[in-house]
């Protein structure tokens, strides 16, 4: 129907940067940064009785230290992950976070095995995560890895075949993860296609939006969606744009 209607306010003060996931139809939003600092507190929302319950923070009651926003996220099966991001004394985290759905608690995995960043790209496919991109201590990268929940394991793959960037927008569409826009020094508007099968990129039609960062998006084969972001003058953005798989177009 192309039309947006306003749901139930998430819980907590105004806050960005959060991670998210969902799991059993339900959303769930994590950490992030409001006035007052970085936080690891989880909200889930129940879509069909539009409204939040305030759950588990991030590691759980000795979870101190462990808040932060631009952080990664992913679901696989009934469980949800938050890895890497930043926090008030650490610009930069490696570890991984799982929350289970059924004991609604939290279990750290295996840290990420590439280098400590923020505002890197993820999306699953198969139950297998993938992570990569983002900025870490020397700068903007564009390495890339996977990381499977039944070995706890962390691989790495071939690097993305853009630029190094941070900010970028990544999801999963059928069997493919796609990213794009981000900030590699300049806002960019290309748009690329991973193949787990062959742990290959493809450029694809650039993003024909304005250049943009920090933007939003997900897929429902045969299209995917982008939206929001920030541009160059540091504006806002509020467009939805929709990617067509078969006809390669937006």
């Amino acid at each position: 129907q192309d039309i947006w209607i306003q749901r139930d306010s998430v819980n907590g003060p105004l806050k960005g940067s959060c991670a998210s996931f969902v799991l059993q139809h339900d959303g769930y939003v994590i950490g992030g940064l409001d006035d007052f600092g970085f936080n690891r507190k989880m909200y889930s929302y129940s879509p069909s009785q539009n409204n939040w319950d305030n759950e588990e923070s991030i590691g759980g009651l000795s979870g101190s230290g462990l808040s932060r926003g631009s952080a990664s996220s992913f679901a696989i099966g009934n469980k949800g992950y938050v890895c890497l991001g930043q926090g008030d004394t650490n610009p930069y985290f490696k570890d991984l976070w799982e929350y289970d759905l059924g004991t609604g608690a939290w279990t750290q995995k295996a840290d990420f095995i590439g280098t400590a960043r923020r505002q890197a790209i993820s999306f699953t496919i198969n139950s297998i995560a993938y992570v990569g991109t983002g900025q870490d201590l020397t700068g903007l990268t564009k390495d890339f890895y996977k990381y499977e929940p039944t070995t706890n394991t962390w691989t790495q793959l071939n690097d993305f075949a853009g630029t190094a960037r941070r900010q970028a927008v990544g999801f999963q569409m059928g069997d493919n993860g796609y990213m794009g826009t981000g900030d590699d020094g300049v806002l960019r508007t290309d748009f690329w296609m991973y193949t787990p099968t062959t742990d290959t990129w493809m450029q694809k039609a650039n993003f024909p939006g304005t250049a943009r960062a920090g933007a939003t998006g997900w897929g429902i084969f045969p299209t995917g969606f982008i939206a929001t972001g920030e541009d160059v003058n540091y504006a806002y953005k509020k467009d939805v744009w929709e990617y067509n798989y078969f006809g390669n177009s937006w």
